[in-house]
């Protein structure tokens, strides 16, 4: 029983409590995927670049 206190404690410790919090973690979360994409986009422009350069050295 102590042992699931401890744990719901640090689940509400990780979710926001109120509206603002909330409002914060959707933006952070929001920045995050555009990183993720930016990054996607960077990763194929590289894949696509080392194709380029192996099929000219073959």
């Amino acid at each position: 029983m102590k042992k699931l206190r401890e744990e719901i404690r640090s689940l509400e410790a990780m979710y926001p409590s109120d509206e603002e919090d909330v409002a914060s973690c959707s933006l952070r979360m929001e920045e995050e995927l555009a990183e993720l994409r930016r990054n996607t986009v960077r990763m194929k422009v590289l894949l696509y670049g080392m194709l380029q350069h192996m099929s000219q050295a073959v």
